[in-house]
């Protein structure tokens, strides 16, 4: 695995734990590293965009564009 990779791995898997920490225990800091987070796995990663649907009830199903890299969500 090359460096990107590495890199893009451990960040993606930074921002899943930053992620978790409750919103109002958020602050501005807080903010901006997930912004600097986020803008560097999008600038980083060589995107593998899939399509995939996720339940939200036993009976429907919505669309959802992942990057199954970096983890990033797209618009439909």
């Amino acid at each position: 695995m090359s460096d990107t990779h590495l890199n893009i791995f451990y960040m993606t898997k930074a921002k899943e734990q930053i992620d978790k920490i409750p919103k109002n225990l958020q602050d501005e800091d807080y903010n901006r590293i997930q912004q600097l987070m986020t803008e560097y796995l999008h600038s980083k990663c060589n995107h593998n965009i899939i399509c995939d649907y996720i339940d939200s009830f036993p009976e429907n199903s919505n669309p959802i564009k992942y990057c199954i890299i970096c983890l990033e969500t797209f618009s439909k």
